[in-house]
């Protein structure tokens, strides 16, 4: 049956993969929506009804997992932005990228700390009490400024990450 047959093959494709990722499941959900409304469109296909049902029920598991998927798509060598319609949905992904990298970044940067072995265990969580509430000798806009600055070093790092050519035979 023409209807089910992208279901059967995404079926052997994920089963058959040795590492299925997220973005694969981007990447069959994409091709198994472009089946079901090509042959809704085609004026001589007698279960365009039952094709349109499939295509909801599909439609309503994409509304899902649509989100969820982006980042790790991205971020796949194997698709990067290929699945992305070029405008607004690919600006959509590479935005929430570096929504998400920009967090992580500021959030994992470990600031350097000399360890002072004269420093008594009340000055240590001192310390670490300042660190944890971001708080230091320079003012708050040096902190704000740091943060801007991380986002753009994120934003660069994901460009030139982008600029990479897809490699769709590299395993994940």
């Amino acid at each position: 049956m023409i209807i089910l047959e992208p279901l059967e093959r995404a079926t052997v494709y994920l089963s058959a993969a040795q590492y299925p990722t997220i973005a694969d499941i981007r990447f069959v959900f994409l091709g198994i929506l472009e089946h079901l409304e090509s042959i809704i469109g085609d004026d001589d296909f007698e279960q365009k009804e039952l094709a349109s049902s499939v295509n909801q029920k599909i439609g309503e598991y994409w509304n899902i997992i649509n989100q969820q998927t982006l980042v790790s798509t991205v971020l796949d060598p194997r698709y990067k932005l290929s699945l992305f319609e070029v405008g607004a949905s690919a600006a959509e992904a590479v935005s929430a990228v570096t929504s998400l990298l920009a967090n992580y970044h500021h959030v994992t940067i470990p600031k350097n700390h000399d360890v002072n072995e004269s420093e008594t265990p009340h000055q240590y969580f001192q310390r670490l009490k300042k660190r944890r509430l971001n708080y230091n000798e320079t003012s708050r806009r040096s902190s704000i400024t740091s943060s801007v600055s991380s986002v753009s070093n994120v934003s660069d790092e994901l460009d030139r990450y982008l600029a990479l050519q897809v490699d769709e035979n590299k395993p994940p």
